[in-house]
């Protein structure tokens, strides 16, 4: 009876401590003589894949044949790993691989120049910086990656002068000798010099007719700027109180030309010159309240003032308050106003009048005004003076007042005196007719006067066609 052969699997785990090729030889010689037996003894012998027979795989970066700090990054059959300049890693085989496919990821501003391997069965893609190894045989295989670095496109502020550029420090950063332009810079300080008053070298702002400002300085104020000629200014500020003088760097205009080879300095100088309205008390002046306003308690000529305020009152009439012109002494005059008028005067007294002088308005002082009208008024201070007239009946004011019988007016009427009596009227006439003393026929268009037994006048008329005549409502 035939027995049936066993099937035997045999595997061989690789000790760390054993190299990877003498491994390899080893496991070759005692599956040989493994399987001799086993045929001798009528066995079948079936080997697992991990006893096949295959080399490793080092991939190592070289940049320019130097170390580098640059990280490269690798992905393809091998996985996903990555290696400084100067830097290998070594990979065994996987069980079932026998080709690899490793592609080298690009680095911006680098150039992959080469893939070089030193044996074994390779094909090389620079285009798509990619190797492909066949792992057939027993041998190890290095491959080698091989970059160079791409210099940048030159630039200012790279820190190396190319063409085109006066300079190049490094950095694009104006004001330190070299602009952001790679133009060469020479310095200016520019000072700021206030002599006397209260104002501060920073009231004024400083400014360079390339368009740069900035607040003045004591200290100066250091800028760099191209070589060339410019002109140095200031703001407005309170021109009236301070000169400005330019000395230094600067002629008298503020100008100043600027080199390489030397620092320029421009000093602007400002001299303070008393006048009224500065907010200082200067000999001469009374007070200072920092403006020219004449309305306050400190005029435009830095005299002390105080408030004047006349109101003008009317009691009955018919006139108002506008009718009257106020006067304040022998320089202001304004219209009446029952409101008050507000004016700004010198400290002192005054005396408070008005015209027309109206015989049938009486007027009466008030407020801080004395009864005739003297008022005193004292530095930033507010007085009053209050001028009422009150009307005063009389005849001739077309009202019939009290004891008056009638009122038509200064002159009067038919029926009215000038003494606001009434004159009585009598309800007679007198005719007649005028008669030629020869014919004894009446006599047309003669005139006919009446007069009183005094010889005044009463009235007059003029004969019909027949010669008659007649006053009536006499």
């Amino acid at each position: 009876m035939n027995k049936k052969k066993p099937l035997i699997s045999v595997n061989f785990l690789m000790p760390s401590s054993i190299q990877q090729k003498t491994f390899n030889m080893l496991k070759f010689f005692v599956l040989a003589v493994f399987v001799l037996n086993m045929s001798l003894s009528g066995v079948f012998f079936v080997a697992d894949d991990a006893l096949a027979c295959h080399g490793d795989i080092t991939i190592k970066k070289v940049i320019n044949g130097e170390e580098s700090a640059q990280i490269f990054n690798f992905s393809g059959d091998l996985g996903d790993f990555s290696l400084a300049g100067g830097e290998s890693r070594n990979f065994t085989h996987q069980p079932g691989h026998v080709i690899y496919t490793i592609t080298e990821e690009q680095a911006e501003g680098w150039e992959l120049e080469s893939i070089e391997c030193d044996s074994g069965d390779t094909e090389v893609n620079l285009a798509s910086s990619t190797v492909s190894v066949n792992l057939q045989n027993l041998d190890d295989i290095t491959c080698v990656f091989t970059n160079k670095e791409n210099p940048p496109e030159p630039f200012c502020g790279d820190g190396k002068v190319d063409p085109g550029e006066e300079c190049d420090d490094g950095n694009n950063i104006d004001n330190d000798g070299c602009s952001a332009n790679c133009d060469r810079e020479a310095k200016l300080i520019v000072k700021k010099i206030v002599v006397n008053g209260q104002a501060t070298s920073s009231d004024w702002t400083i400014n360079i007719d390339n368009g740069l400002s900035f607040p003045g300085s004591y200290a100066g104020v250091e800028k760099w700027l191209p070589v060339g000629i410019y002109n140095i200014t200031e703001s407005d500020y309170l021109s009236d109180y301070y000169s400005l003088g330019y000395s230094g760097d600067c002629d008298s205009s503020g100008n100043v030309e600027l080199s390489i080879s030397t620092a320029k300095i421009c000093t602007l100088t400002n001299t303070y010159s008393p006048i009224c309205g500065d907010g200082n008390l200067d000999p001469g002046e009374e007070c200072d309240d920092g403006n020219q306003i004449n309305d306050d308690s400190c005029n435009n000529n830095c005299e002390r003032q105080g408030e004047l305020i006349v109101k003008k009152i009317v009691v009955n009439g018919t006139a108002t308050s506008s009718d009257w012109t106020m006067l304040v002494g022998d320089t202001l005059s304004f219209p009446g106003s029952p409101e008050g008028v507000s004016n700004w005067v010198r400290v002192g007294g005054y005396q408070i009048g008005e015209i027309p002088d109206n015989a049938h308005y009486s007027l009466d002082f008030g407020g801080d005004c004395s009864e005739a009208g003297y008022i005193s008024v004292e530095y930033g201070s507010s007085a009053t003076c209050v001028l009422t007239n009150t009307y005063e009946p009389y005849c001739g004011d077309y009202n019939v007042d009290p004891g008056e019988e009638c009122d038509d007016g200064p002159t009067g009427s038919e029926t009215c005196t000038a003494e606001c009596k009434i004159i009585e009227i009598c309800d007679s006439s007198i005719s007649g007719q005028k008669i030629d003393y020869f014919s004894e026929q009446g006599l047309a268009g003669w005139t006919i006067e009446l007069d009183h037994d005094d010889g005044s006048f009463i009235a007059s008329t003029t004969t019909d066609n027949n010669g008659f005549y007649s006053f009536n409502n006499l």
